[in-house]
């Protein structure tokens, strides 16, 4: 089911998980799949790397652990690295194949950059997964980039406000969302909030302590505040943030 924007609503967002194994932590990707999963549906799970290599024995727990398919790559003797052409051709492909709403890559390496800015011109959604030392060109590129590695209570939704959300509780969020969609293409906070309500769907019973902290949840929604007069609360509003800007 798809909103009037064109973009599948949260609970049907199809994703491809890309994994550059020989520039991201193995420990990590437990962590990434948690948020991956808030997001939509990992359809596809692949890493690359040159798995023959003893720098990459750690992954090998966690691609069977956690159903990745190892995508091996020797490196090159002209020095290039065979596994980032690998990662940036599947992809590519799986663009065009059309069957994924969204691509999730996990990497520090701003050779991904303009992989992501590609995705991005075609309609699709990126979310990038990496470290405090990941590239600035690559965090820039994606629609998202979370840094996996100092907020880890937040990916693994262990505090109050970060409880997952049953799919169709997020698909009646979504309509609701699209359903109050003034001209300006914002949706007032407390009109999403009183449809959502309507349907059985509120912040407490997903977990959350306010629908504001419920959608700031989710990589595809932005929030808004505008000042509505002295001594009164600023108004709020809530939108889809367009998959290309």
């Amino acid at each position: 089911m798809r909103g009037r924007r064109g973009l599948p609503q949260a609970a049907a967002m199809r994703l491809a998980v890309l994994i550059d194994a020989e520039n991201a932590q193995a420990r990590l990707v437990a962590s990434v799949l948690q948020a991956v999963d808030r997001h939509g549906r990992a359809t596809l799970r692949r890493a690359y790397g040159d798995w023959s290599a003893p720098a990459l024995s750690g992954w090998r727990d966690a691609v069977d652990t956690h159903a990745i398919e190892p995508i091996q790559q020797f490196r090159s003797r002209s020095g290039k690295n065979s596994s980032d052409c690998a990662m940036i051709v599947d992809a590519m492909d799986l663009l065009h194949g059309g069957r994924f709403d969204g691509f999730c890559l996990m990497s520090n390496d701003n050779d991904f950059a303009s992989l992501a800015r590609r995705i991005r011109r075609e309609g699709r959604h990126v979310f990038g997964f990496g470290t405090r030392g990941a590239g600035e060109q690559l965090q820039q590129a994606c629609d998202r980039y979370l840094m996996v590695d100092d907020a880890p209570r937040r990916i693994a939704a262990a505090d109050d406000d970060a409880a997952m959300c049953r799919a169709e509780q997020v698909a009646v969020l979504a309509a609701a969302v699209e359903g109050c969609r003034e001209a300006s293409g914002w949706s007032p906070l407390t009109a999403v909030g009183q449809r959502a309500k309507q349907e059985g769907v509120t912040p407490a019973e997903l977990g959350f302590s306010s629908l504001r902290k419920l959608l700031e949840a989710f990589a595809f929604f932005e929030i808004s505040s505008a000042e509505s007069g002295a001594g009164t609360r600023p108004n709020e509003f809530v939108r889809r943030i367009p998959a290309s800007r």
